[in-house]
């Protein structure tokens, strides 16, 4: 191991220190996107509890909301409740 590795003592010296720098640049870099990485899978996971309140939510409204529009249906067929309320007859004329 007398003999330099790349041309002479120094060239071999600056070698292995631009070597260690870069492997130690290279685990800080690691470290700083995993940290970053964990820090949005954690804000993921409370992005997924939240959409499964507001899934459970809607799962529930659901039925009530197409009760309604049938209802609307059913109410702009009648001639008697458009003229009784006129500010209906817009969304009555949507629909037909």
């Amino acid at each position: 191991m007398d003999t330099p590795f790349i041309g002479s003592p120094q060239g071999n010296y600056k070698f292995f220190y631009c070597v260690g720098m870069s492997t130690i640049i290279s685990f800080l870099m690691l470290i700083i996107i995993t940290s970053y990485s964990a820090a949005i899978i954690g804000d993921v996971e409370k992005l997924i509890k939240e959409m499964h309140v507001v899934l459970g939510g809607v799962k529930e409204l659901l039925p009530e909301a197409k009760f309604g529009a049938d209802m609307l249906g059913l109410l702009c067929d009648n001639k008697n409740f458009t003229n009784y309320y006129p500010n209906v007859r817009p969304i009555c004329a949507e629909r037909h």
